[in-house]
Order: structure tokens, then C-alpha cells, then sequence
């Protein structure tokens, strides 16, 4: 009975998988979240640091990301248990928590944002941003991340209504205030810094680094009610067939919704969709057709319900049961071409092991 459950586990993870933020159970780590607001002032002369952003959600404690002239970033939470989860999971990207105070006016005609907190360096850090104008819907939609993390992760980005900063706006570390470039002048009519303030932020990032999960329990026949349960680092995340038919299947966790093809004891996924809470949006990563059918390539796509369609290519998938690899290959659009990934899934008796990394 044993070698029948390995069976079907090795056969379902083979082209079906499922994620979870705090603790992902397949290859394809993906964390969504969406904010009610986001953000993000550029600044030059700073020896280390070039653009600060910072996310907003309401009941919740600000997420900032700091981004380095390198384009590597750094995450800091206003939530401890946050940064303890992010430093849990080996991405090579620092995190840590800092206490932050905030100041938002959102429900204005020009919203402003008012934040301070102190970094693990001890830098002291004052941001503010002001709207130019009100945010429209004109100036919203998919956002180029503008090579930030080229290297280690695909971010896909969707906001409904952005505008640009005022020039009230600052960013001041250490006492010392930086100057934000110019992004729009019309003399006499308007100014618009190289900052952006957005309502309603969607952020997707497929993660790379490195992770593993241990089985605890698994199906023996695939039908409605039965399970899969893994541990990771002492984490438990269970996944329960909620429908089922002879050729289709529905699986559910926290949050998230899988839905694939069934062939004999195979599950071929073709959507994975995850909610962040109570928000009406949803992310979605689909393929078509279903990964392992057709005897081809497939094709996949990562969006929003607003935006279903943000980034899309092709998935090959190379190796055999054990140990098998599955690559994301972007063409569209072009910031997405290098940023590639390789997801490397190795298959034991009751545990998994996975990597992922930026494919050359």
C-alpha cells in the first residue's frame, strides 16, 4: 500500500502542484498579496540606497521594500511575525522587522503618505509622499518592475489607479534630505516627480531559492475528502479534494484553489488561483494546455481578475520521476524575457526538495 501512495504522490507532483505563502509544498513558490495602497519615491546622491516603496493594507503594519543601486532589496516589516516567517525561507534576500510610525491620508483628493522607522544599519529614514494629483484610473495597469531583483525573482505587478508624487514630497535619511528627480514638467500646469503613489496594488513574485516539505499524508483514491498534508520546519499545510469527476478535479487550501485534468492516477494542473484575504481580486497561474498533456510545451500565464494576462510563455518540463525540472520561459512582455526560472523538484520516499533560480 505503501509504494501505491509514493506512486500517486510521485505521479501528482509530476505536472499538478499546489503553493502557500508561509510554507509552499511545490516548486512553484508564488506569494500574492493585495494592497489598498502602494507607495514609492525614486531619490539620487545616497551612496547605497535609490528608490523606497512602501505597501499599505488596512489592519495591517506597513511592508517596505528598499532597493540598492545593485537592484538588490531588502524587505522591512512593521509586523515581527512577518519578518520571522521571510527569514525562514531561504531566498538570500535580507528581511528583518523594524517598528514604523504612519501617517496616511487617503480619502483626499491628493492622498499623502507619512512614514519613519530606523533600519538594521541604524539609518534613520523619513519618507513622505504627496499625490500630484488625484489617482486615475488612466495611469493605471501592469507595472515594469525596472530590473529590481533581475536576478532573483519575477515580480508581476497590476495597479487600478496610480498618479505621481508631488514636489512636497522627501525622502530624508539620517537628517539628510535626497534629492527626487523631475518626471513630468508643464510649466506653469504641472509637476510630477519620479515617484508613484497607486490604489488597489496586486504583487506576485515567483520566488527562487531553496525549500523543502515532508509527507504526512496523502490519498489513496483520489475522491472527495481526502488530503494531502505536509510539514515544513514543523508547519503543517493540508489540501483537500473538494471536487471531482472522472477527467477533473478541484483541490483547496488556505486561500487557494487548484484546478486540473485527470488522467488514470495523473493530475494535470491547469490553474492555480490564490486570494489575500477578504479582497475581491484574484492571481492566477494558468496553463494550457494542462502541464504533462498534449505531448508538447505548454503555455503559461500569470495576471489578476483585473488583469488575467500580465506576463505569459512557454513551460518545459525535463527529467523523470524523481527528479524533474519545469521551466518558465517569458516572452512577454520584455521586461519578463530574463527573468526566466527553473524550478528543480527532487522526489523521495516521503519528502520533496526543490530549488528554484533565474534559468541562464
Amino acid at each position: 500500500m505503501k509504494r501505491y501512495l509514493v506512486a500517486v504522490l510521485c505521479s501528482f507532483f509530476s505536472f499538478a502542484f499546489t503553493f502557500a505563502e508561509a510554507s509552499p509544498i511545490h516548486p512553484f513558490d508564488i506569494v500574492y498579496r493585495h494592497y489598498d495602497a502602494h507607495a514609492m519615491l525614486y531619490f539620487t546622491g545616497h551612496p547605497i540606497w535609490q528608490s523606497i516603496e512602501v505597501f499599505l493594507k488596512e489592519r495591517e503594519e506597513p511592508y517596505v521594500i528598499m532597493t540598492k543601486h545593485d537592484m538588490s532589496q531588502v524587505d522591512v516589516f512593521g509586523n515581527p511575525e512577518k519578518a520571522k516567517q521571510a527569514q525562514g525561507v531561504e531566498t538570500g534576500r535580507e528581511s528583518y522587522f523594524a517598528p514604523m510610525t504612519l501617517t496616511y491620508a487617503q480619502h483626499i483628493k491628493r492622498p499623502s503618505v507619512s512614514l519613519g522607522y530606523t533600519t538594521n544599519r541604524g539609518e534613520k529614514i523619513e519618507f513622505f509622499l504627496e499625490c500630484a494629483d488625484s489617482p486615475s484610473e488612466k495611469y493605471g495597469g501592469a507595472v515594469d518592475p525596472n530590473g529590481h531583483t533581475r536576478q532573483s525573482s519575477l515580480p508581476v505587478m497590476h495597479r487600478a489607479e496610480s498618479t505621481l508624487a508631488s514636489k512636497k514630497s522627501s525622502v530624508i535619511i539620517d537628517g539628510v534630505s535626497y534629492e527626487i528627480p523631475v518626471k513630468v514638467s508643464v510649466p506653469l500646469f504641472f509637476t510630477g516627480m519620479e515617484g508613484y503613489y497607486s490604489r488597489s496594488f496586486s504583487l506576485a513574485v515567483l520566488k527562487t531559492g531553496t525549500d523543502s516539505a515532508t509527507v504526512i499524508e496523502s490519498p489513496v483514491h483520489l475522491n472527495i475528502g481526502e488530503r494531502w498534508v505536509f510539514d515544513r520546519a514543523g508547519k503543517r499545510t493540508a489540501y483537500a479534494i473538494t471536487q471531482r469527476s472522472d477527467t477533473s478535479i478541484v483541490i483547496e487550501g488556505e486561500g487557494e484553489r487548484i484546478t486540473g485534468e485527470v488522467s488514470g492516477s495523473s493530475i494535470h494542473i491547469s490553474r492555480i488561483a490564490r486570494r489575500d484575504g477578504s479582497s475581491a481580486e484574484v492571481c492566477t497561474l494558468s496553463f494550457s494546455p494542462p502541464l504533462g498533456m498534449g505531448g508538447g510545451p505548454a503555455r503559461f500565464t500569470i495576471g489578476f481578475s483585473s488583469s488575467p494576462t500580465i506576463v505569459s510563455g512557454s513551460v518545459t518540463v525535463e527529467g523523470s520521476e524523481g527528479d524533474r525540472s519545469f521551466i518558465l520561459a517569458a516572452d512577454t512582455p520584455q521586461w519578463a524575457i530574463e527573468r526566466s526560472i527553473r524550478y528543480s523538484l527532487h522526489t523521495g520516499k516521503d519528502s520533496f526538495q526543490w530549488k528554484a533560480a533565474i534559468a541562464p
